[in-house]
């Protein structure tokens, strides 16, 4: 280990030795550099920017402690580190567009049963690419929503196309003929209709815009690129399978998640943090370690002069609605805006904006959080948004800088610098006591008291980082969490243990009333199920343990049984309430069965391996639970597969289909493939110069027949038969305009 690590984590240690952090029964455990978020109500403008500014200031003055800390310890000055020997730092349409017609079939009867998308929660719905009343297919092809008649499956066609302002993403189809569109846009000319001009976004990161989160592909010119992304909410209206725009806002941001109960949409936007540029790095290069800290005291007073001096308007976001009379622009609220403790969280601005469906037309009501969001989870009556804790990128990125070996480790700046003393006694302290290297902050909001608007209730942190919404849940009053917790010593002994942790509301403070800690050393947590009483781990590195814990007491959750075998799992799908039926790799693509019916006694039942002797391949609903679709009225599985010959590079895109049965095992029923419509030589980067793929896209049922998606079409088949199809609708090739037409290679 070199010189310079080592004497940076003893800095850290030295600077702010494990300040307080959430705990349960075990009360030594140390959290380093991490202040508790919890929210505090804006009661006003006033109020607001003197806590936006407070928070800016603590993260500033944080950073400037460490950099000034780092070069006291004597070894700042280092030519093998990037940047230091030149004393340089680390351094479309402005409407939503028109329907147009292609079919005036009359209203088709539906489909007596039908899947749906696959979601977390019963009754909680999420936005997807595709969607089905069982009467029609809805679908975002490009930058288009089209409407499929559907039913019955002979007479597939299609019924209309509207076109959609920039590159959709996800979308909602209600019961009510309700559409909700979420897309990317182009900003300037909205900004330019609205008369605002684009801002910066805030940075903490030596200079460089887009330290908030700014969700833009790096390369100017490639499709999907925008200057000023704007998040559009385009909401339709259904009327004989023709869409009509309803309402049309924008917001500064990017899409980060949605969920929809009944007729209320809430969908969460990060990134839009605004304010003053700073600066972190001397416009001289100190020759001495006083000139250095005299250089950072003079870079903290004119950070904090620039801080002081901005005005509310330089940090807030704004919306924007279009009507027939034009683009109107208007700031978030302040009495919207919950800012958590100062210094705590991660760059961003977080929105929570509500649509009730039943008056889309409203101006929506938006919650607003200083902070950006990794995570969103709900049920019925609760919400919860989990963001990473704040951690410096740019001073504490520890590692063996230019060797080409070694792993970065992103240590967290301390939250209270407590001067350079006990040097010898922060070594001996993490040394015997390793500090995590990340935290993740847990908010909670009760959607029952006002479905129009979430309320905020409380706020907990706990170590490690969440896989993604599968490791969140909310049981009986409890929020369960599951989390990979990287720790680090002085050492230099780099390891990952993984976390269970069960929390519950004492006021507005989160509390962990339990936990199981320490599972699977050197492992991470690849898929996490949560069922009632039950909670399920699969963690992995060599072999693939699953975990099963009895949760039923909040307070004392414990490992029942623990099962080992080769591969890993990476989406777990409850089969009642004793089966699981997962997806993940084994040596190739492989499906499983486990029976948990004896928890302390977990079995792997059946198993399904694809084999890669002739052709490698993977499926979406490896990564992306909305492309795993089970039909469990027939005991089908349909899952969209991508393959390429491992010796002739021909490439396979089909949707896979299995009879799934808890005894009689996992069978394959075949496949429907999807490589003839891209013509007889597709081109493998697919549309748009590989924008859009060859891959199908998903599957999904309407009584005996499955309907396979990609870009190049729908095909049909009885279940029966999937070789001959019943019907196949060929679609036209998507387009992308914020690229001239898109272009191939």
């Amino acid at each position: 280990m070199t010189h310079k690590l080592r004497t940076s984590l003893i800095a850290l240690a030295s600077l702010g030795l494990f300040a307080t952090g959430c705990s349960d029964s075990d009360k030594n455990d140390p959290t380093y550099g991490v202040i508790r978020a919890s929210l505090t109500k804006a009661a006003d403008c006033n109020d607001l920017e003197g806590m936006i500014k407070a928070d800016a200031l603590a993260k500033m003055n944080a950073r400037i402690d460490a950099e000034i800390a780092m070069w006291s310890q004597g070894w700042g000055y280092d030519e093998s580190a990037p940047g230091m020997a030149d004393g340089s730092g680390t351094g479309g349409a402005a409407s939503g567009g028109t329907g147009g017609s292609t079919n005036t079939a009359p209203e088709p009867e539906s489909a007596k049963e039908f899947s749906g998308t696959n979601t977390q929660v019963e009754g909680v719905d999420e936005a997807d690419i595709v969607k089905t009343d069982g009467k029609y297919v809805y679908l975002l092809h490009g930058e288009s929503f089209l409407v499929l008649h559907a039913w019955p499956a002979t007479e597939l066609a299609q019924s209309s196309s509207f076109a959609i302002e920039g590159t959709p993403s996800e979308m909602y189809v209600t019961d009510a003929g309700k559409v909700v569109v979420y897309s990317t846009v182009d900003g300037a000319p909205v900004y330019a209709a609205a008369g605002i001009e684009p801002r910066s976004t805030y940075s903490d990161y030596y200079g460089y815009s887009g330290g908030a989160g700014m969700a833009e592909p790096a390369y100017p010119g490639y499709p999907g690129y925008f200057a000023n992304p704007l998040t559009k909410v385009t909401v339709l209206q259904l009327q004989d399978a023709q869409p009509s725009v309803v309402s049309e806002m924008y917001f500064e941001g990017s899409y980060a998640s949605s969920r929809r109960v009944g007729q209320h949409v809430r969908t969460v936007i990060q990134g839009a943090a605004y304010g003053p540029q700073l600066k972190y790095w001397p416009d001289s290069y100190p020759e001495s370690q006083s000139q250095w800290t005299a250089a950072y005291e003079q870079l903290r007073a004119e950070n904090t002069a620039i801080i002081m001096g901005s005005t509310l308007m330089d940090w807030l976001p704004y919306y924007m609605i279009r009507t027939e009379a034009g683009v109107q622009a208007n700031l978030a609220r302040c009495d919207e805006f919950y800012v958590p403790t100062a210094g705590s969280t991660t760059y961003g601005m977080t929105q929570i904006q509500s649509i009730d469906l039943t008056a889309p037309e409203r101006v929506p009501v938006g919650t607003s959080i200083v902070g950006a969001v990794d995570t969103v989870y709900s049920n019925l009556d609760t919400f919860v948004i989990a963001a990473q804790a704040w951690v410096d990128p740019g001073v504490w990125q520890v590692g063996t800088w230019g060797s080409g070996g070694g792993d970065d480790v992103a240590v967290p700046a301390p939250a209270a610098p407590m001067g350079l003393d006990g040097i010898g006694t922060a070594r001996q302290a993490l040394s015997t006591n390793p500090i995590s290297t990340s935290y993740t902050h847990l908010h909670t909001f009760d959607l029952a008291a006002n479905p129009a608007q979430p309320q905020y209730t409380a706020s907990g942190t706990v170590p490690g980082t969440v896989l993604n919404q599968f490791s969140l849940d909310v049981h009986n009053g409890h929020l369960r969490i599951a989390t990979t917790d990287t720790r680090v010593n002085t050492d230099w002994d780099n390891s990952q243990v993984n976390h269970v942790f069960v929390l519950g509301a004492q006021g507005e403070d989160l509390q962990v009333v339990g936990s199981v800690r320490d599972l699977a050393p050197g492992e991470r947590i690849y898929s996490a199920r949560f069922m009632g009483d039950r909670g399920y781990l699969v963690t992995f590195r060599q072999v693939d343990p699953l975990f099963v814990l009895d949760l039923a007491n909040p307070a004392a959750p414990k490992v029942l049984g623990e099962l080992k075998i080769p591969g890993f799992s990476e989406y777990m799908h409850p089969l009642g309430d004793d089966h699981l039926l997962t997806i993940g790799q084994d040596e190739g693509l492989a499906l499983q069965i486990f029976d948990v019916s004896d928890p302390v006694n977990p079995v792997q039942k059946h198993k399904y391996v694809f084999s890669n002797q002739d052709m490698y391949g993977y499926s979406e609903a490896q990564s992306n639970h909305k492309a795993f679709t089970y039909y469990a009225s027939h005991g089908l599985l349909a899952f969209p597969f991508v393959g390429w010959g491992n010796y002739d590079g021909t490439m396979r895109s089909s949707l896979e289909l299995f009879d799934i049965d808890k005894d009689l095992g996992i069978q394959r029923r075949g496949s429907v493939d999807h490589t003839a419509l891209f013509g007889e030589a597709p081109d493998p980067y697919g549309y748009c110069g590989g924008y859009y793929g060859m891959e199908v896209r998903r599957g999904l049922f309407l009584e005996d027949f499955v309907y396979s998606i990609s870009y190049g079409g729908v095909v049909v088949n009885h279940i029966d038969d999937l070789t001959t199809p019943v019907a196949s609708l060929a679609l036209s090739a998507p387009m992308n305009s914020s690229y001239s037409g898109c272009y191939d290679y």
